[in-house]
């Protein structure tokens, strides 16, 4: 399987410029992989739209997201339906009789709830950057302060790219994370372990940033 190479980083600096003035690579990819939509007809924010929408539906680190969305969108469709089931005005009157009329609520609610939560997560992907490390030389290791300065000073990384790359591992490209490097020789390598990856619309998103922190590279 070819490794992703996400059409959004490739034209990060290009979204504002002719599509003429592109390099042959990239106005390639651009006239492409963006077909039927044409670069010139797009506004820059649309363009890097829609190079984000292509890059999610083909990234491998979206995979169990667009399983969960999958099976989000299927669920809210089946509650969608039976709400309007339940809302007949025949069945509707006769709930109201019975006093069974809080099953539509609940329903209701649980529309309103997936509701935010598909508002909250729309802006949330940006493809990472990967990042091909070597094996540690055995005895040198980086603190995560130092490890996390410097691949912001050289890539504009953040703490949760970071997280992502160790996530990935060195055989995607990524980084390995070791633990108590001062009292074990060779020092364990660092495993998130069941952190969830993608929560019901009612439980808070993992934080993979803080088990880092006493992390060496």
């Amino acid at each position: 399987m070819n490794e992703f190479d996400s059409l959004t980083l490739a034209l990060e600096d290009w979204f504002d410029r002719p599509l003429g003035d592109l390099p042959d690579v990239l106005r390639l990819r651009a006239a492409e992989d963006l077909a039927p939509l044409r670069w010139e007809e797009l506004a820059p924010q649309q363009r890097r739209t829609a190079t984000l929408q292509l890059d999610y539906q083909h990234d491998p680190a979206t995979e169990r997201e667009r399983e969960y969305w999958w099976d989000f969108f299927h669920r809210k469709t089946e509650l969608e339906a039976e709400l309007q089931r339940l809302g007949s005005s025949g069945q509707a009157n006769l709930d109201e009789l019975l006093g069974t009329g809080g099953q539509r609520r609940e329903i209701r609610t649980q529309i309103e709830k997936m509701n935010t939560r598909e508002h909250e997560a729309k802006t949330r992907y940006y493809p990472q950057r990967r990042v091909p490390v070597q094996d540690p030389v055995p005895g040198k290791y980086t603190a995560y302060p130092k490890a996390l300065r410097h691949l912001r000073q050289r890539l504009g990384a953040t703490p949760e790219e970071l997280a992502a790359w160790v996530w990935f591992g060195p055989q995607h490209g990524g980084l390995t994370a070791y633990l108590n490097v001062n009292e074990l020789d060779p020092p364990p390598q660092f495993y998130f372990g069941e952190l969830p990856i993608f929560g019901t619309p009612t439980e808070q998103d993992a934080d993979y940033v803080s088990p880092l922190m006493g992390c060496w590279f």
